[in-house]
């Protein structure tokens, strides 16, 4: 099978993650190409000599379209529609577990577009962190690309990318699924946070980079306390360690090295507001 990956990721960092580096050695193993796209950017001679090493070629675009953007501009470079598979994936998780149960859970299944989890917020849709797209969705898919240019923002990527996809995909009549389907859960909420825990529990291999290194938008933060969500990094971990036997990177020593960054200062600071948040909620009720 004839297979690409196009991994997307933005770090602020002078070197790509050590997580990035885990991400991208695991799907070398599904992909037959793997592609890592950044914002242009000098790379250090230590990446360069890890992508070589790992044949994984390397794309530096704008800094603009968010990731549907950078999907769409490798696309472009690449022969797309003689491809069995497609990987659409990006670095706003920490891959902490090996995929190959996801692998054999869509090789059985068949689905035509496919990612990790699913939500009904807006319309039901994948969510696109991973996504993977098989043979027949896949001219569907790049025709919708070329035709939509870049989304502005957050918004347009849920509305028009992730749910315009999915509706067209099924408006096909090509099958659609997650590996972690939620169709029953109709709430607001992004169903990596609703069921963060239970996912893990569930086997899950990967977890929003958010939760560990409390990089929430402020946006993002009075949502979780909304949800009355406790982001809490090392509890994520502990639960993390007890369900998986074999880790692919150190989680404990990233959400340290995170600290040093300011995440633990955030966390304790979101935990004060959504102290007094909550209690004002019961006054009111």
């Amino acid at each position: 099978m004839n297979s690409i990956c196009f991994f997307s990721s933005y770090y602020p960092s002078g070197n790509i993650p050590c997580y990035v580096k885990v991400y991208l050695e695991e799907l070398i193993r599904h992909f037959t190409q793997v592609v890592f796209l950044t914002n242009e950017k000098p790379l250090s001679n230590a990446d360069l000599a890890f992508l070589s090493q790992n044949n994984i070629e390397h794309r530096l675009y704008e800094n603009k379209g968010f990731d549907f953007g950078m999907w769409r501009k490798a696309l472009r470079e690449f022969p797309a529609n003689e491809f069995d598979r497609i990987g659409f994936v990006n670095d706003s998780c920490i891959l902490y577990g090996k995929l190959d149960s996801f692998f054999e859970w869509m090789n059985k299944e068949g689905p035509d577009y496919c990612g990790m989890t699913d939500s009904n917020a807006l319309s039901y849709h994948i969510q696109s962190y991973f996504l993977v797209i098989n043979k027949p969705a896949i001219p569907v898919v790049i025709e919708y690309l070329k035709e939509n240019a870049e989304p502005g923002n957050m918004k347009d990527v849920i509305n028009r990318f992730e749910v315009g996809l999915s509706k067209l995909v099924g408006e096909h009549k090509l099958k659609l699924a997650a590996r972690y389907s939620h169709k029953e859960y109709k709430g607001e909420f992004n169903p990596m946070l609703v069921f963060a825990d239970k996912l893990i529990r569930e086997g899950i291999p990967l977890i929003k980079k958010k939760i560990l290194f409390s990089s929430f938008r402020p946006d993002e933060w009075r949502t979780l306390m909304r949800m009355n969500y406790d982001p809490d990094a090392l509890n994520a971990v502990k639960l993390i360690e007890q369900s998986n036997k074999e880790l692919l990177l150190d989680l404990n020593k990233l959400v340290d090295e995170q600290s040093k960054d300011g995440a633990k200062w955030r966390y304790n600071k979101f935990r004060v507001k959504s102290f007094f948040y909550q209690r004002i909620r019961k006054l009111k009720r």
